[in-house]
């Protein structure tokens, strides 16, 4: 069914069949030909097409390369957002502190003092959203800069 809807120019309907494909193997043949379609529509220049299935597949490094393509500066900064959102669930917060820091510099602080803290279940908490419990730890600790980001973001 997914190779119908490829066919018929239907990446999104095609992509979301395939997510749901059983078969592993036929369900990683159908994510690599809808990415493959995405790179050529990217090399056609079809940059908010390419864009968009990009982000479906979870490719958010290429989805930026189109949003920067299109020079649209509010795709360029959710982009940026996404990425620094994924790295950030990965632990990576340098790299996410990269990425968001043009569009959200409160965040990157943040992003940037998590980096060099080991408090897991401080990070925790703030990725559940438990941010009452993540300033609860904050003063806990006596880490008031901390409590402030926090505040400051998620008040």
């Amino acid at each position: 069914a997914g190779i119908c809807m490829l066919e018929n120019h239907q990446y999104i309907n095609a992509l979301e069949t395939f997510y749901k494909c059983q078969d592993p193997l036929d369900k990683l043949s159908g994510l690599r030909q809808v990415e493959e379609v995405a790179i050529v529509l990217y090399l056609k220049r079809a940059y908010h097409d390419s864009l968009r299935l990009f982000t479906a597949l979870g490719d958010y490094y290429s989805a930026l390369e189109c949003a920067k393509r299109l020079h649209d500066e509010i795709l360029i900064a959710q982009t940026c957002k996404l990425i620094a959102d994924f790295e950030a669930y990965d632990n990576n917060y340098i790299e996410a502190a990269l990425y968001i820091a043009a569009c959200d510099n409160d965040r990157a602080t943040l992003y940037r003092y998590l980096a060099s803290t080991d408090n897991d279940a401080l990070k925790l908490s703030l990725f559940k959203g438990a941010y009452f419990n993540a300033l609860k730890i904050c003063f806990h600790t006596n880490d008031l800069f901390l409590a402030k980001q926090v505040a400051k973001l998620y008040a």
